[in-house]
């Protein structure tokens, strides 16, 4: 969520702003497609069909059982696809939010190893203001921002670059933690230290990690 005026709260979709009042029942981590098997030891998600006439009925369903919104954090490296997804809200009549910023290290670019931090965080604001990969499709969310286990210097990198965009917009962060790892704790420090305001940060995947210790 951002602020538009003084008082007024909105959320950034693919197709614009929308009302916050206007979002009802959200799914809030969503791949509608996603490529993973080109990551070394990610096996996951080869299930997953970019056949739309697959998904779109299921995401009619999901509308008629009274779902309004469903957020895609799929980001570069792993098949992000802006205008696709304003084509899926266009044709399903469901707000879509989509991400912004970096997966895991093994699926980032070399330009998040090459380029300072301030010139990601120049990348990321102007994906924010203008659209993502050339496009104007807005995105609404910072993430899935991921991290591995232990977290890379990359991640670490990308934390803090997440954070710096944070302040500057008000966008909440979702973070991916390395499956069956418990890298929580070390990724909220990053941020925390970073600045973030971690009242507006997401953890996901906690309930693959069953242990509490």
């Amino acid at each position: 969520m951002s602020e538009g005026s003084p008082g007024e709260a909105f959320i950034q979709t693919v197709r614009g702003r929308v009302a916050s009042e206007e979002i009802g029942f959200t799914l809030p981590h969503e791949h509608t497609a996603i490529a993973l098997w080109h990551i070394q030891g990610r096996w996951d998600y080869w299930e997953l069909s970019r056949d739309e006439s697959i998904i779109e009925p299921e995401l009619a369903r999901f509308r008629e059982a009274g779902g309004s919104c469903l957020v895609d954090v799929t980001l570069p490296g792993v098949g992000r696809d802006p205008e696709r997804l304003v084509g899926l809200s266009e044709r399903t009549g469901l707000h879509v939010i989509a991400g912004c910023g970096y997966y895991t290290q093994r699926s980032h670019a070399s330009e998040v190893a090459t380029l300072s931090e301030s010139e990601l965080l120049e990348r990321l604001l102007d994906e924010i203001a203008n659209g993502l990969g050339g496009t104007d499709v807005r995105p609404g969310i910072i993430g899935e921002i991921g991290t591995s286990s232990p977290v890379h210097a990359d991640e670490a990198k990308v934390l803090r670059v997440a954070a710096a965009a944070q302040a500057k917009t008000g966008l909440a962060i979702n973070v991916h933690v390395a499956i069956f790892r418990r890298e929580a704790l070390a990724a909220l420090d990053i941020l925390e230290a970073a600045g973030a305001d971690l009242s507006r940060v997401v953890i996901s995947h906690l309930d693959e990690q069953p242990d509490t210790a």
